[in-house]
């Protein structure tokens, strides 16, 4: 923005110093005089941002992209593209679906929330007495909770937890067959399965029939090690089924196929994370996991029927206000079915 600044000063004195101005041009002077505004307060917010904010570290010691309206906001994933926004978490108890806990966070994973969440339930019932039997539970969490130092934090405090990984269901015998009821993929373009890969020979064929070169033999994509080739300009430019083989066959020069191997050996020698696919892959920890869904997923859903698709404030004290006045009202009504029962 400053360089931007700086380029239509410069203009703007170059015309200054040349013949006068034609009266035409009056209204794009005047034009560039606006954007000139502009470019400078957004400029100056911005170096108001970064000198009166501290940079946040989030999974693997990444740091977490800012946001200039809410510097404690983060970048999420969702059905709808990337958003700036919150993580709204819960724990709930297995007999009512009451949620005993909740947070918001403005984090991009949930990966490092999973001590958060136990230590708050902790908290809440120790302070009524109930510390022994809080400790003695089980905690169950889906994948996004996940990660090596979370794990490591559980078997630390000596808790019983049961938290799915990306590929459990992939290791499931029960879901062998899922395969069988998914539509079949109308791709666009040919997906890796279309070409021919020699695994022993380190070779592939195009469908067009051309022989793609080796571009690495032991890449690292995601945590899991690939082969990967590509195509030449010679014969990829030339090819038939250009627009079949490329999403953006006038940008893109050449196609790039990619075949996975699995994960890498660092992510298979994580302790904690193998105890846990270990124990969560028994059938005494299947058998447990398959209340998880039934427990959370319906909580979620009530609270989006009660109007909370979106956070509508800003800031992390706000949101998880705004997060915990919705859990309230859940409760609320968990109250109205089962105090009566109670009663």
């Amino acid at each position: 923005m400053e360089r931007a600044v700086a380029h239509l000063v410069k203009a703007h004195a170059e015309q200054d110093a040349s013949e006068a101005l034609d009266p035409s041009q009056d209204k794009q002077r005047e034009h560039e005089e606006r954007t000139l505004a502009t470019l400078r307060k957004n400029a100056g917010k911005l170096r108001s941002a970064l000198a009166t904010t501290s940079e946040r570290m989030g999974a693997q010691g990444k740091p977490i992209k800012r946001n200039l309206t809410d510097a404690e906001s983060a970048t999420l994933k969702s059905g709808h593209g990337v958003v700036q926004g919150y993580i709204g978490v819960a724990a709930v108890d297995g007999a009512h679906q009451v949620i005993v806990e909740a947070q918001a966070h403005g984090t991009p994973q949930e990966h490092d929330l999973l001590k958060p969440v136990i230590d708050g339930v902790r908290k809440h019932f120790k302070a009524i007495g109930e510390d022994g039997a809080v400790d003695a539970a089980a905690y169950l969490a889906d994948a996004g909770y996940h990660s090596e130092r979370g794990l490591k934090d559980l078997a630390a405090d000596g808790i019983d937890g049961y938290i799915a990984d990306g590929t459990m269901r992939k290791r499931d015998p029960r879901y062998a067959e899922a395969s069988v009821h998914k539509r079949p993929s109308k791709a666009k373009t040919f997906l890796p399965r279309d070409f021919s890969f020699d695994r022993e020979h380190g070779t592939c064929i195009c469908p067009a029939g051309q022989s793609l070169k080796l571009n690495s033999a032991n890449a690292i994509i995601n945590g899991r090690k690939a082969t990967v080739f590509k195509g030449t300009a010679a014969t990829c430019a030339a090819c038939p089924l250009r627009s079949q083989c490329l999403r953006k066959p006038d940008l893109t020069a050449v196609r790039q196929v990619a075949f996975f191997e699995g994960a890498v050996a660092s992510k298979l020698t994580n302790p904690h994370c193998r105890a846990m696919r270990e124990k969560i892959d028994s059938e005494k920890g299947r058998a447990i996991y398959a209340h998880r869904m039934g427990l959370i997923e319906p909580v979620f859903g009530h609270t989006q029927q009660r109007g909370l698709r979106r956070f509508t404030l800003r800031g992390q004290t706000k949101v998880d206000t705004q997060w915990k006045l919705f859990c309230i009202v859940h409760n609320v009504a968990k109250l109205q079915v089962y105090g009566k029962m109670a009663a």
